[in-house]
């Protein structure tokens, strides 16, 4: 699970109805989980990834047997992404997703491999999914504003009409 928390307050007076900002909340959700699929992601499957993210340290003998299985051919990138051996997890990671988005949050529900857990078993083994879903402050904001962007776009194009109680 990825957690971004944001708050969002609306500038009085909003001339849009309840069901209008749920929709157009829903729709930026939806912006800001495409966004973290089509441009995050794939940062995760990067040499850089390890300082950006803090993945786990590997045993540096792991290390060395990835990076000879490289030289073999048996292992991409040179053996120097923590999270990318054969590459399975990263072609089935970035080839499907499903975004459902809802007035306050999205789902992001990817498919990956078998030995991908949200509860890791073996605590002396890297925890790979809080790995992936590892964001950077920068991206948070980034999201944010995705989300903002969006949110206000949507909300700019319901026409306002004030309704009144009848009496």
């Amino acid at each position: 699970m990825l957690p971004i928390l944001t708050t969002v307050t609306y500038e009085p007076p909003l001339k849009a109805s309840k069901r209008a900002i749920k929709e157009a909340t829903r729709e930026g959700h939806r912006q800001q989980g495409i966004t973290w699929f089509s441009s995050m992601l794939k940062d995760h499957f990067v040499p850089s990834a390890r300082q950006r993210y803090g993945h786990q340290p590997r045993k540096r003998t792991w290390i060395k047997r990835k990076v000879k299985d490289a030289q073999r051919g048996k292992a991409i990138k040179g053996g120097l992404v923590d999270n990318v051996y054969t590459g399975l997890m990263e072609r089935l990671l970035t080839s499907h997703r499903s975004v459902a988005a809802y007035p306050t949050r999205v789902t992001i529900t990817l498919f990956g491999p078998s030995y991908i857990s949200m509860r890791p078993r073996d605590p002396n083994k890297p925890h790979k999914a809080a790995e992936i879903f590892a964001v950077t402050d920068k991206e948070k904001q980034k999201l944010t504003d995705v989300l903002d962007q969006v949110t206000y776009a949507e909300l700019a194009k319901v026409p306002g009409k004030e309704t009144h109680r009848a009496r």
